[in-house]
């Protein structure tokens, strides 16, 4: 009969009523964990007559990927350079962190993300070089996150 239809949203997590019925077709996961279950009922209305409500499927939240949330520095102290990568993870998720691509020599602690690696005594770079790592974050459930970056070494020669 061509009246405007008004939607109201119902959230449930877990089975359980998330808030008060609202307007929004959206919801917010941020807060929530994986393996959570979402579900929305929907009940409509022209004003005269209601045409719900309607209950959908559930959805179960997978695993979100971790972040590396720290900047590497591209510059040794003296002879020795280190990087404690900070990475988090939304799900809470124990993470391990592994070197992909680095320099002979080059360290990680897998559980702290504490990169160190000290310059051979006969090493020599002349000039300006570029020493490109990678090193990638794990949650141990199928999400990872990586970054790549170079240190910058200038004339280093010793021996």
């Amino acid at each position: 009969d061509g009246d405007e239809i008004t939607y109201t949203y119902l959230w449930r997590v877990n089975g359980n009523v998330v808030g008060r019925p609202v307007r929004e077709n959206t919801f917010d996961t941020s807060t929530l964990h994986k393996k959570d279950s979402v579900s929305v009922m929907v009940d409509f209305t022209d004003g005269n007559a209601s045409g719900g409500p309607v209950i959908s499927n559930s959805v179960v939240l997978q695993n979100r990927k971790p972040e590396i949330t720290s900047a590497a520095p591209v510059a040794l102290q003296g002879r020795v350079y280190t990087y404690a990568v900070a990475a988090r993870d939304p799900d809470g998720d124990v993470l391990k962190y592994r070197l992909e691509r680095f320099p002979d020599g080059m360290t990680i602690d897998p559980p702290n993300g504490q990169i160190r690696w000290e310059l051979p005594k006969d090493i020599m770079f002349p000039g300006r070089n570029e020493i490109k790592v990678k090193v990638t974050v794990d949650d141990g459930d199928g999400g990872t996150d990586s970054q790549e970056f170079s240190i910058i070494l200038t004339d280093v020669l010793t021996y």
